[in-house]
């Protein structure tokens, strides 16, 4: 790139703004890579409209994790439900 020149795909480029980073984040797929960014952010840094667009780019992370761990939940539990014998006499 040319100096002086911002890249505003690049999330990151220290020489970004936190808004456009905040937004490329939140734009991004979910996954560990933007949990880990998102986590070094700290929030009491920012003004009330990036705090917002953190919040939404923790709710899209936090769907991805519900997704993941619904997956896990049905592989642990089985696709039908578990027949115990002997839990009518406890």
């Amino acid at each position: 790139m040319f100096a002086g020149v911002i890249d505003l795909t690049d999330r990151r480029s220290g020489r970004l703004p936190m808004g456009a980073r905040l937004a490329l984040l939140e734009a991004d797929d979910p996954g560990p890579a933007v949990i880990a960014e998102l986590t070094a952010i700290e929030v009491h840094t920012l003004g009330e409209y990036d705090q917002v667009v953190l919040l939404r780019a923790w709710e899209r992370q936090r769907a991805w994790l519900d997704a993941v761990q619904q997956s896990v939940l049905v592989a642990v539990g089985g696709p039908e439900p578990a027949t115990r014998t002997g839990d009518a006499k406890r």
